[in-house]
């Protein structure tokens, strides 16, 4: 569900693919929107991910997010988050278009690393307020969760450690560095949007 667009319709009658960065992500809600609204979009594509993440973390069978496969227990409970946050990033709504993968991906993290979570979204902030650059914060805390992550699987003992979820995290990473390749090149020339 591409929350931004039908926020900035329902709201202010704006389409966010035509202003801003033309990006319906919570980012350009904010900057086109202001707080309230974007805060209301980041919110929805945070829980839009977060949610499937639950649901199959605490309310369906271990069969929903336990395989085996060659003699090892996988958890493929982050395949579900990974399938909400392609879902915001290449919507069955938009032609296969949407937002930038970085709130439904911290909805993602908050459900199954909650210290890294907070951690990313504090990191976020900081930079954001110092630079006034959501692109850069964003990249910066999404290198941070993957730091993060990878220290806290060695940290683990070998029984508790997760390769999937680990494997399935970088793979994120590079779905929103990706996504955010313009920014860099703007970034370089002078040109990117200021939040």
């Amino acid at each position: 569900i591409p929350n931004g667009l039908w926020i900035g319709k329902l709201f202010k009658k704006i389409d966010l693919r035509e202003e801003g960065s033309k990006n319906i992500g919570a980012s350009n809600a904010f900057r086109i929107l202001g707080f309230w609204l974007g805060f209301f979009t980041l919110i929805l594509d945070v829980l839009k991910s977060a949610l499937v993440v639950l649901i199959i973390k605490y309310l369906l069978p271990e069969s929903y997010s336990i395989i085996t496969l060659f003699n090892l227990n996988l958890n493929i409970t982050i395949i579900y988050g990974l399938s909400a946050i392609l879902g915001h990033s290449y919507s069955v709504f938009l032609k296969f278009k949407g937002g930038k993968a970085v709130a439904a991906s911290l909805g993602v993290v908050f459900s199954l690393t909650p210290l890294i979570g907070v951690i990313a979204l504090l990191t976020y902030i900081i930079v954001v307020l110092t630079t006034h650059y959501a692109s850069l914060g964003s990249t910066i805390a999404t290198l941070l969760v993957g730091v993060g992550t990878t220290i806290r699987h060695f940290l683990l003992t070998p029984e508790k450690r997760d390769l999937l979820s680990l494997i399935i995290y970088w793979v994120i990473i590079v779905i929103i560095i990706i996504r955010h390749l313009p920014n860099y090149k703007r970034l370089l020339k002078k040109e990117e949007n200021k939040l």
